[in-house]
Formats: structure tokens, sequence, C-alpha cells
């Protein structure tokens, strides 16, 4: 970066990063993408196979993360088209 602080205030908060955050997921190799893929797809495999034993917003609370996981994924893909 330059030496150049990029800063971005956020809830009053002043965060260095974004832009060296940005960079960085830029680098992200294909096979760390297509590992993440196959994680979020084993564990949504995993906490639906609990679905019916378990409390439907548990279910959905653990499936956040794998929701994150292809919204990061979808992010990366589109930037690199």
């Amino acid at each position: 970066m330059n030496g150049t602080v990029y800063l971005f205030k956020m809830h009053n908060v002043e965060m260095p990063v974004i832009a060296e955050l940005y960079r960085q997921a830029e680098s992200v190799p294909e096979a760390w993408r297509s590992t993440m893929k196959e994680l979020s797809d084993d564990l949504e495999s995993e906490i639906e196979s609990r679905r019916l034993s378990e409390i439907d917003r548990r279910i959905e609370r653990d499936l956040i993360v794998v929701k994150e996981a292809r919204a990061l994924l979808a992010a990366q893909e589109k930037d690199h088209e």
C-alpha cells in the first residue's frame, strides 16, 4: 500500500484495512476456494441431516456460516471473471 493508510469509518471506529483486505482477498488461490466450497458443502450436509431432530432456528443459526462462506466464494468468483 506504499505507506498509505486507508481508513474506513464504521460505527465511529476507524478501521485501517479495507483496501489491504481487498488486495489480499484478490490473491486467494483457486485451491483455497475449492477447498472452502467443499467444506461448506460438507458442513451443510451435516447440519441438514440433523434437521428432523433439532429446532429449526438452531439449524438456521448453524447454517449462517455456510451462507457466509458461499457469499465470500461468490464475491471471489465475480471478481475473477
